[in-house]
C-alpha cells in the first residue's frame, strides 16, 4: 500500500494471505466475481465500492462502527440533454451557472445551529430512514447521522443504502479485533472468512508531499510541514514555496481533513463560501508581504465569510 493509504494500525492486517486492496491504490482488473469480500469503512470511497461490487460478489461484509453521511442521488442526464449540451455551448454554460447558483446558495447550511442547517439535517435524516426501510429499526437508527451538516464531506452514495439491505450483504457494527490469514475477527470474537479485503479506511491528508520539494536556501517543504502542519497564504503562497493549502477550525469529530482522527490538525482550502474565496483572491494584496499593518487584525477586511452576492442571493453562479 502506498504512503497515502491509512489503515489505523489494524492488528494483523498485513498477515492476510489473500488479496488486500485499498481504495486509494485499487489494483486494476481485480476479479471479485463469486468471491467473499470484506469492505472496511463507510466513508466516501466505501459507499461507492459497496454498491458497485455487491451485484457480482458471492457475499459482502461491511465493517464500520460510526454513522453514515451520504447525501442525495446523482443527476441522471438523458441522451437528448447530453446532445443539447454538445450542440449548444451557451445552453451548457447557462446550466452550469444554474447549478453553481443552487450549490452556492446552500452555504448558510454550514452555519452551526442555523435554521438552514437544521432543515438540511431533517431532510437527510428523513431520506435515510425512507431508503433504509428494509432494515431493522434499531440498526437503522444507529446509522442515521447525528452530526451537523458540513462536519463531514457530503457524498452522493448512489445505491449504498440500498445495497446494505441486499441478501448477500451483511453490515457488521462490531469493532475489528484483528485480521488473520483467512479473515476478520471482531471484538466479540466472531470470525468472518473472506477471500478479499478492501480497506476503505482513510487517507493521509497532512499535505506533506511524498516527494522532495526544495525551496530557497534548501528549505524542505516536507520537513517543515511535518513539524508545523500545512500552512499557506490564501491557498496560493508559502514562505519560499508557492501554491499550497491553508488551515481552519471545525467541531470535535473524525474527519478526512483531520487525518481521520478527532484531534488532528485541520487542513482545508478555504473557510468561507466559494464566491467569498473568489472575491478574496481577485486582487493581490501586496501589503500583506510587508509585515506592516494599520490594524492588529490584518484579515479584518474578510468580514463575516460572505459576500453581498451571498446575502442578497443574487446570481451565485
Amino acid at each position: 500500500m502506498r504512503l497515502y493509504c491509512l489503515c489505523f494500525n489494524i492488528a494483523g492486517l498485513q498477515s492476510f494471505a489473500s488479496t488486500l486492496a485499498h481504495t486509494g491504490n485499487y489494483p486494476p482488473g481485480l476479479d471479485l466475481a463469486c468471491k467473499r469480500v470484506a469492505v472496511i469503512g463507510a466513508g466516501s470511497s466505501a459507499i461507492q465500492v459497496v454498491p458497485t461490487v455487491q451485484p457480482v460478489v458471492k457475499s459482502l461484509v461491511n465493517f464500520f462502527v460510526g454513522r453514515l453521511d451520504p447525501g442525495g442521488r446523482a443527476t441522471v442526464y438523458t441522451e437528448q440533454q447530453k446532445q443539447q449540451f454538445r450542440d449548444d455551448p451557451a445552453v451548457l454554460l447557462a446550466y452550469r451557472r444554474e447549478v453553481d447558483h443552487e450549490l452556492n446558495s446552500r452555504f448558510p447550511n454550514f452555519y452551526k445551529g442555523s435554521p438552514q442547517q437544521q432543515a438540511s439535517r431533517d431532510i437527510v435524516e428523513k431520506s435515510m430512514r425512507e431508503r433504509l426501510y428494509k432494515m431493522a429499526p434499531v440498526l437503522r437508527e444507529q446509522l442515521v447521522p447525528k452530526l451537523d451538516v458540513g462536519c463531514k464531506r457530503v457524498t452522493l452514495g448512489e445505491g449504498y443504502l440500498e445495497a446494505l439491505q441486499e441478501a448477500n450483504v451483511e453490515l457488521v457494527r462490531d469493532g475489528i479485533a484483528e485480521v488473520t490469514a483467512t479473515g476478520v475477527v471482531t471484538a466479540s470474537d466472531k470470525t468472518y472468512e473472506v477471500d478479499i479485503i478492501i480497506a476503505a479506511t482513510s487517507y493521509d491528508t497532512s499535505y506533506v508531499p511524498a516527494f522532495a520539494v526544495t525551496g530557497r536556501a534548501g528549505v524542505d517543504l516536507g520537513q517543515t510541514w511535518a513539524k508545523t502542519g500545512a500552512e499557506a497564504y490564501f491557498t496560493c503562497a508559502v514562505p519560499d514555496m508557492p501554491n499550497y493549502f491553508n488551515a481552519l477550525l471545525m467541531p470535535s469529530i473524525e474527519a478526512w481533513c483531520k487525518g481521520g482522527t478527532v484531534t488532528g490538525r485541520i487542513a482545508g482550502p478555504w473557510p468561507g463560501s466559494f464566491n467569498h474565496f473568489l472575491e478574496s483572491v481577485r486582487s493581490p494584496r501586496f501589503q500583506d508581504f510587508e509585515f506592516t499593518y494599520r490594524s492588529k487584525n490584518h484579515f479584518a477586511y474578510l468580514g463575516n465569510s460572505l459576500t453581498l452576492r451571498d446575502i442578497k442571493k443574487e446570481d451565485l453562479g
